[in-house]
């Protein structure tokens, strides 16, 4: 999650030579950096081998999300037009689409998420048997028996493999990031203005 973040509050704003710091001032940004920085923090336990924090993934996602839908919210309130709906509805949609996604693939597969592994068997980020080890965990390495292979795990980052689904839900981090970022310098050009 973190090279979302990443991209969407550091790259592309400079790319469309968007001003960062401003941001910053805002409060509503900060829970969704904490969330991401402990996302990062359980990649890295996971890194290492130490699986005991995996169990309160569900938890994460749903604080996480909440804070991403805070800062939607605080950051469109006041606006009335059309964009802010594509982007709430569009953003909302692309969860659900991910989450869904992935339901349909794990229930293909006997309520698992089938796993394929490239760059992180080279990184180590996935290790032989890491899956027994994790405990009530609902990944599975994939293999030539895994239906639907291509909405599974199989974007490997080396550092995390995603699935379409994920990608998705990722896109929607992205967007509701961009848009403070795009919409605060937009106030802020405003206010230059008047």
């Amino acid at each position: 999650m973190i090279e979302t973040v990443i991209l969407a509050l550091f790259i592309v704003p400079l790319i469309c030579r968007y001003k960062i710091k401003p941001i910053f001032t805002d409060w509503a940004i900060y829970p969704v950096l904490f969330f991401a920085l402990i996302y990062t923090y359980l990649e890295y336990c996971t890194f290492i081998g130490d699986y005991r924090l995996v169990k309160y993934q569900l938890v994460y996602k749903i604080l996480y999300l909440s804070a991403l839908l805070v800062l939607f919210l605080k950051h469109n309130f006041n606006d009335s037009n059309w964009s802010v709906l594509l982007e709430g509805f569009g953003g909302a949609g692309l969860v659900y689409t991910g989450s869904k996604l992935n339901d349909i693939v794990m229930a293909l597969n006997n309520g698992k998420m089938p796993v394929f592994a490239r760059l992180s068997l080279i990184t180590r980020y996935v290790k032989p048997g890491m899956f027994e080890k994790i405990p009530n965990d609902f990944h599975v390495i994939g293999g030539v028996s895994t239906k639907l292979w291509i909405l599974s795990d199989w974007i490997d980052l080396g550092y995390t493999i995603m699935s379409p689904g994920d990608v998705l839900v990722r896109a929607c981090v992205f967007i509701i990031l961009f848009s403070a970022v795009r919409r605060m310098n937009k106030r802020l050009k405003n206010k230059a203005r008047v």
